[in-house]
């Protein structure tokens, strides 16, 4: 066959082997004009290579029109440069003439919505093609938030290939709780081809291949369709295959090794059983979890049952700096609080009604290896690493704006960080395995890097975390931490943090707690310390005693005392220093004159310039000598 284009291109279309309900797919072979371009193309797209030319795929799909992997990696391409919408009406009319043609030949009824017993096994090479097509489309509406219509591809996907439903079943699960959409899903899993991910082995307690996403989404799908029975079944199977999920959930918001997760992700793979699987299913589903707090604490109570996180209470003292009579609140918070939390405790027990920027800023123990000699004589330079935690900023939105990027929506997995020119479109998957993608881009469907969770924030001035991203356990567990807020960074309000106690925390009881406390707040509209300082000892600050105000001016005018004491003494040792040196770089001037120069010797006088430089005859020599210039410098040669 020719290469033609456009209009004149003959379409090849491939053939169907029919057995039983089992259908093979045989797409039509490539020209020899044609196979080298597509093998290039598919090739890249196997390596998660995408740069290829996109712009010759829709002619390839002129000759090819149900070439299911041309029409993958156009789906691809669309999602990437016109959008989610875009390329889902592409693969649906792909999608349609497909099926279409597949009921013109064999009089099979196929497509979205529709209950049927066709089958297209996955150990097939090309049926594994069009299987691809409907979870990458499952996929991208997923990440556009078109729930109800992701569910749709995902549930044809497993119906036409149910012997392979691991990689869609956790998106069925968890988009069914989040459309509602139980008694559809309830009838699927009820299928006898699904018992080996759905039914619990009674003497293992253990069933199929799934992943941790499978079973803690069967747990969070029974316990929203009423069933707690089941759903504890599953939340215990999914706690014993992964403890990591409710060790995130409930006791810390970091993973132990950071690095080595973010390494793992980034590889586009999870490790069974690790880290990386939990952060991986709680990035997907956070916030179907948080839409389900009762489900959530439903977990909680069997992971503690179980022993699979601890529960512990922080006891802090948060004392404000720089003012007198000593300011400070004692409290207990749970370890699993953000420093999101932590600041409105501390506004609330302040009296202060948070509209200030702030921040937090970490002091602890690095954590790098300083053992290496390298390190010797900088180590007490680099033992400590500061950490800045800043505020979550609010969203400014139009209100009338119903237009709004995906960009725009507030994301509460990972960030995101690669180059648009060496990875896949938006919401790509290829053999089944996930695929980063570029979270800043246009039309981002969801997919995104998982970059170190220690790593900051390169050129940007927000901090090195978001106050929501971490725990108070994920920094004051770590050696030697110092914690200290500020509030109203103008005004610079800083309260010191100091931990007090850790303690496992105790059944029935309610956090925060206000556990002891010392002297009024100040208004946080106060200017600050020194403003604050400044009406306390003009007595402008009720329930301060003027004994107490004289004590406080008294200690004031001591420490101030010696303060402007060490600045005297320090600025005449700074003077002494100068004095010295100039002396010093006079001597050494002086040693580097010529041998033999001094006043005692004649200086060659300057040439006289002009009408007003001429010297007389009897004036004064200009070289200093005290002769005349007629007997010294203007002396003619040859007489003595």
């Amino acid at each position: 066959m020719t290469k033609e284009s456009g209009q004149n291109a003959v379409p090849s279309v491939p053939t169907f082997e029919v057995d039983g309900n089992n259908i093979t797919i045989t797409k039509a072979p490539y020209s020899k004009e044609d196979q080298e371009l597509v093998d290039d193309i598919l090739d890249k797209v196997e390596q998660e290579d995408f740069d290829v030319p996109w712009g010759e795929i829709p002619d390839l799909l002129d000759r090819y029109p149900f070439d299911m992997d041309l029409v993958n990696a156009y789906l691809l391409a669309v999602a990437e440069i016109d959008g989610p919408d875009a390329a889902v009406s592409f693969a649906d009319e792909r999608l349609m003439k497909f099926f279409a043609y597949l009921q013109q030949e064999t009089g099979m009824i196929v497509g979205k919505g529709i209950t049927s017993d066709v089958k297209f096994p996955s150990d097939r090479d090309d049926n594994r093609a069009l299987l691809r097509v409907l979870f990458n489309q499952g996929f991208i509406l997923d990440g556009a938030g078109n729930y109800s219509e992701a569910l749709a591809a995902f549930l044809l996907k497993i119906e036409l290939d149910p012997g392979q439903a691991d990689d869609a079943l956790d998106y069925i699960l968890h988009l069914a709780v989040l459309t509602g959409q139980l008694d559809r899903v309830k009838e699927l899993l009820e299928r006898p081809e699904f018992a080996g991910l759905t039914k619990m082995d009674g003497d293992t307690g253990q069933a199929g291949s799934g992943t941790v996403a499978i079973d803690y989404g069967l747990g969070l799908f029974h316990f929203v369709a009423g069933d707690r029975v089941v759903a504890r079944e599953h939340f215990e199977r999914g706690i014993r295959r992964n403890p990591n999920v409710v060790k995130l959930m409930f006791e810390r918001m970091q993973p132990v090794d950071s690095d080595a997760v973010a390494d793992t992700l980034n590889m586009g793979a999870i490790v069974l059983g690790e880290e990386s699987e939990a952060v991986d299913y709680i990035d997907n589903w956070f916030d179907t979890w948080q839409e389900n707090t009762g489900a959530l604490d439903f977990l909680r109570t069997i992971s503690l049952d179980l022993h699979a996180h601890e529960e512990t209470v922080y006891r802090l003292r948060a004392t404000i700096n720089d003012i007198e009579p000593p300011v400070w609140r004692v409290f207990e918070v749970e370890s699993t609080s953000t420093f999101q939390d932590l600041h409105e405790t501390i506004c609330n027990f302040f009296g202060w009604l948070d509209t200030k920027d702030h921040e937090f800023e970490i002091t602890a123990k690095t954590s790098r290896d300083l053992s290496s000699p390298v390190f010797d004589r900088v180590r007490d330079l680099i033992a400590e690493e500061t950490f800045i935690i800043s505020m979550v900023k609010p969203r400014e939105v139009e209100a009338d704006d119903e237009n709004l990027d995906m960009d725009d929506e507030e994301d509460d997995g990972f960030d995101a960080n690669l180059d648009q020119n060496s990875h896949p479109p938006a919401g790509a998957r290829s053999g089944g395995e996930v695929v980063d993608e570029d979270e800043d881009d246009e039309d981002d469907t969801g997919s995104r890097e998982y970059m170190s969770f220690f790593e900051a924030i390169d050129g940007e001035d927000e901090g090195d975390f978001q106050e929501d991203e971490v725990s108070i356990e994920d920094m004051f567990s770590r050696e030697g931490a110092k914690v200290k807020y500020i509030y109203d960074l103008l005004a610079d309000w800083k309260v010191a943090v100091e931990i007090e106690r850790k303690a496992p925390s105790e059944g029935g009881s309610e956090y925060p707690v206000l556990v002891d406390s010392s002297g009024p707040a100040p208004d946080a509209d106060e200017n600050g310390p020194t403003g604050y300082m400044t009406k306390v000892l003009g007595g402008l600050i009720p329930g301060i005693e003027l004994e107490e105000i004289e004590s406080i001016r008294t200690r004031m005018e001591a420490k101030w005392k010696a303060v402007l004491d060490r600045l005297s003494k320090r600025q005449n040792d700074l003077e002494a220093v100068i004095q010295e040196n100039t002396e010093l770089r006079n001597r050494l001037l002086d040693d580097l004159k010529p041998a033999g120069s001094g006043n005692n010797q004649k200086s060659t006088p300057p040439e006289p310039s002009g009408r007003d430089a001429k010297v007389g005859r009897n004036d004064p020599c200009p070289c200093g000598s005290g002769l005349k210039y007629k007997k010294c410098c203007g002396k003619p040669s040859g007489k003595s």
